[in-house]
């Protein structure tokens, strides 16, 4: 048995220092059957079985300075974590981590992981996008630079990104990031299983471009391909939230009692594989509560978006952009029944969240303002707030999706309610105006039913406003998406 007098870290320069005194090299016959065991656990999506053989490794590893093995198991622990969105740990895991990389690359070791994901995955979560891909490229760069010959963990980069870049709004990066990573999946072998799983989760992602473009036809094509994927595999996490994404495209297509129905199936899965505490299932929940109220079942609406609400809460704390949504959605179906009051404090709280949480435009931040802005009207209260949070809506729709989009023109419509009393209806008339003109824009459809190259998915001859030609590159899908009275979700799945 090795034993160990003293081991102490200093943090200088940057990197972790380390001391000791005797042998610290880390026992390998005892490390990798742990590690193995929960590798396997991990992909079966057992994270909590997975993380006990984890944190058994760590504790055998933690005392020693760090080596390649010791990078290994902190990673696993940190996609454990991920998996489990449990926040605060994996945040202090991804920073230990980072800092044990950069030790051992100033001892002129090159670990395969640098953490730069991890760190990008918290803050994703978070919401905070712009530190979330600042990490991305960070670590996509790490990849290109040291690992340019193995394509898996390139290709892992270029889908995280594009997961960000979706979550935020910008479906062209996304579309680019997707594209790039399944050709990269697609020059594997394709007897891997894990090449064929990740594959479906491209084919997943592009579908929700897809649907994002009101191609809903051609995303349910996806879905269904990645699908027949995750079934053969037996990836029943995979399965629950392709299940979810159909859901939500054929919700689009208007067949609400079909969609809950696929939104019942992934809430299934979701509950057997994590229990009724995890954040996917709490996602399926809302979805189920807003086909309950599309079909007028509030009761159970009700029920549904009380019950993600209390998941979110306990899962990520009162104030996390998650628990604005699941007010969001209390709001719409208490202002169903009648209980208005009710129903606009739930609309400001869940702004609150957002404006505390949420520093720069997003898709949250500009449906949650449009809501607040259509309470306070219908309760008929304060109506300058109303055509303050209309404004706001419709000022961060222009950054975030540009001059034409379905987007801006709900939030413009908005605006001229907002606006309905008499000495203001000339600038009403004015708002409904220009609504009309951003819903103008329309999708150049183009056959998008294989995977397309980027160039050739995103060139249009539409004729578009000097506003709209200055507008920034990631904003030309958004102002291309059609007007199909559709309800946008900021609930990506990945």
């Amino acid at each position: 048995m090795k034993t160990y007098l003293f081991v102490f870290a200093l943090l200088f320069s940057g990197h972790l220092v380390f001391a000791q005194s005797a042998q610290t090299d880390p026992d390998t016959a005892l490390l990798n059957p742990l590690l193995r065991e929960g590798d396997v656990f991990l992909q079966t999506n057992q994270a909590k079985a997975a993380l006990s053989k984890f944190q058994l490794a760590w504790e055998h590893l933690r005392p020693l300075p760090p080596t390649e093995e010791t990078i290994r198991c902190l990673n696993s622990i940190c996609n454990a974590y991920t998996l489990l969105v449990e926040l605060d740990s994996l945040a202090a895991f991804a920073e230990r981590g980072y800092q044990y990389s950069k030790t051992l690359q100033a001892g002129g070791i090159i670990p395969k992981e640098d953490f730069s994901r991890h760190k990008a995955s918290y803050y994703r979560i978070s919401h905070q996008f712009s530190e979330a891909i600042a990490w991305q490229q960070q670590g996509l760069s790490y990849q290109i630079k040291h690992f340019s010959s193995k394509i898996s963990p390139v290709a892992d980069a270029y889908n995280a990104m594009g997961t960000t870049y979706m979550e935020s709004g910008k479906y062209d990066s996304a579309m680019l990031m997707y594209t790039e990573m399944l050709r990269l999946r697609r020059t594997l072998p394709q007897n891997d299983r894990t090449t064929r799983i990740q594959i479906a989760k491209g084919l997943q992602n592009v579908g929700i471009i897809l649907k994002e473009a009101g191609q809903l036809d051609s995303a349910i094509a996806k879905y269904e391909e990645a699908l027949t994927i995750c079934l053969a595999e037996k990836d029943a996490d995979l399965e629950g939230r392709v299940l979810y994404n159909t859901g939500f495209a054929i919700e689009l297509q208007g067949e609400k009692e079909r969609a809950l129905d696929y939104y019942q199936k992934a809430a299934a899965i979701f509950l057997k594989l994590y229990g009724e505490q995890h954040a996917l299932y709490a996602i399926a929940l809302n979805k189920m509560g807003s086909m309950y109220g599309d079909l007028e079942d509030y009761e159970s609406a009700l029920a549904s978006h009380h019950r993600a609400l209390a998941i979110n809460i306990a899962k990520f704390g009162p104030d996390h952009p998650k628990v604005s949504i699941s007010k969001s959605n209390l709001s719409l179906v208490l202002a169903k029944l009648g209980r208005s009051e009710e129903a606009l404090k739930m609309a400001r709280e869940a702004v609150e969240i957002v404006d505390r949480n949420i520093k720069e435009p997003q898709p949250l931040k500009i449906a949650a303002y449009r809501l607040l802005s259509a309470r306070y009207h219908i309760a008929k209260i304060y109506p300058d707030s109303a055509l303050y949070f209309a404004v706001k809506s419709e000022m961060e729709s222009r950054q975030v999706y540009g001059d034409r989009s379905e987007a801006t023109a709900m939030a413009l419509t908005e605006k001229a309610i907002a606006l309905d009393y008499p000495e203001r209806q000339l600038e009403a008339l004015e708002a409904i105006q220009e609504a009309l003109i951003a819903a103008s824009r329309t999708f150049n459809s183009r056959d998008c039913s294989q995977n397309p190259e980027p160039d050739d998915f995103f060139q249009n001859d539409v004729k578009v406003s000097k506003a709209s030609t200055q507008a920034k590159p990631e904003t030309k899908l958004n102002q291309l998406l059609p007007v199909k009275n559709k309800k946008y979700s900021y609930l990506f799945l990945k």
